[in-house]
C-alpha cells in the first residue's frame, strides 16, 4: 500500500472482501490508510455468515469505524432462493451488486437474502 501511495497518490476507495481466515485484515488495512490523514471509502464485504441471527458480529464494524477518515460502507453477500431452492450468488451476481453499492455510495447493503436464515445453503 505504501508504495501504491508513494506512486499512484492518495487511495480514495478500499474494496475489501476478505475471507475469515484473516479476520485482522481489514482493520489492518484500515489502519494503514487512515494513517495518511486521507478520506476514503471503505467497503466491507463479508460473507453471508455475517448475518448468522444466532451471532453477535457488532465487533467487526465497531472496530473499522473508529478510524477518523474512513468512510464505511457494508456489503453483504447472501443468497438466492429460485423456486423454493437455495443457492449461491454467481460470480456476475456479487460483482454486479458490489459495483452497484458503489456508484451508489450505499452505506449497508446486502446482495441476495439472508433469509430466512435455515434456507442458506
Amino acid at each position: 500500500m505504501q508504495s501504491a501511495v508513494k506512486k499512484f497518490g492518495n487511495i480514495d476507495l478500499v474494496v475489501s472482501w476478505i475471507h475469515s481466515s484473516a479476520p485482522l485484515a481489514p482493520n489492518t488495512i484500515a489502519d494503514k490508510l487512515s494513517s495518511y490523514d486521507h478520506s476514503f471509502r471503505f467497503f466491507d464485504i463479508p460473507g453471508s455468515a455475517y448475518a448468522d441471527p444466532s451471532k453477535d458480529n457488532s465487533e467487526r464494524k465497531s472496530k473499522l469505524i473508529e478510524n477518523k477518515n474512513l468512510q464505511y460502507r457494508k456489503i453483504i453477500l447472501g443468497f438466492k432462493i429460485e423456486d423454493n431452492i437455495s443457492r449461491w450468488l454467481t460470480n456476475y451476481e456479487i460483482s454486479s451488486g458490489v459495483i452497484d453499492a458503489i456508484r451508489e455510495d450505499i452505506k449497508e447493503t446486502v446482495i441476495g437474502t439472508v433469509s430466512p436464515w435455515e434456507m442458506r445453503p
